[in-house]
């Protein structure tokens, strides 16, 4: 699995075009390229999860998240 550091934290809260009701938590972080990639240094990303999934993660901690079948973020484990 591959792991990330959490660099920053949203709550998000809005109504979509579609008037559905949006909440969850955008987590900011930074992981090292794939060897694959031909780059080097650090990429930084933002990953949304619901808010009972982000329970507990904190700025600066390195994290692995499961994803479901479909891409969905279902749980977050701390490294």
């Amino acid at each position: 699995m591959e792991t990330f550091t959490v660099i920053g934290k949203q709550t998000i809260n809005y109504v979509s075009k579609a008037n559905r009701k949006v909440e969850g938590i955008k987590l900011y972080v930074t992981y090292d390229f794939p060897e694959k990639a031909e780059a080097d240094g650090t990429a930084c990303d933002s990953i949304f999860c619901k808010t009972e999934i982000a329970e507990g993660i904190e700025v600066g901690d390195i994290i692995e998240p499961v994803y479901n079948k479909y891409g969905s973020i279902v749980g977050i484990n701390k490294a």
